[in-house]
C-alpha cells in the first residue's frame, strides 16, 4: 500500500510544487491559483456554453458483455453523483452530459436517459 501523506505537508516540505485540493486547506501559506474558482467556472461555462471535462469513464465492450451488472452499478453511481453536483452547482451543470444522444465510434447510440 502507498503511504498516505497530507498534501499540504508535501507542499510545505518541498516534495511537490503545487497541489490540487478541494476545499483549499485553511492555511494562510496556501493560495489558490485562481482566486475565485467557482465564479471563474461559471463565467467560462456561460461564455463557451459548455462545461470543462475533468474526467471521463470508458468501459470496454468486453466488460459490457461479461459483467453487465458491474457496468450498470457504475452507471447508477455516476448518475447519483451527477444529481448531487447539479443540486450543488445549478441546473446548467451537467457532469454526466445532457439528455442528448452520444454515439460511439461503432455508431451505437448511448443516452443518459437509457434504463440500466
Amino acid at each position: 500500500m502507498i503511504p498516505q501523506k497530507d498534501l499540504a505537508e508535501l507542499l510545505f516540505s518541498g516534495e511537490v510544487d503545487a497541489i490540487v485540493a478541494d476545499p483549499v486547506p485553511k492555511d494562510p501559506r496556501i493560495k489558490p491559483v485562481i482566486p475565485d474558482p467557482d465564479r471563474a467556472m461559471k463565467t467560462w461555462q456561460a461564455t463557451h456554453r459548455a462545461i470543462q471535462i475533468n474526467h471521463m469513464v470508458v468501459v470496454k465492450d468486453d466488460l459490457t458483455k461479461s459483467d453487465t451488472a458491474a457496468v450498470r452499478e457504475v452507471w447508477r453511481m455516476l448518475k447519483r453523483q451527477a444529481g448531487r453536483q447539479r443540486a450543488a452547482y445549478g441546473a446548467a451543470f451537467h457532469p454526466s452530459g445532457s439528455r442528448r444522444t452520444a454515439t460511439t465510434s461503432r455508431s451505437r447510440s448511448i443516452t443518459s436517459t437509457a434504463r440500466v
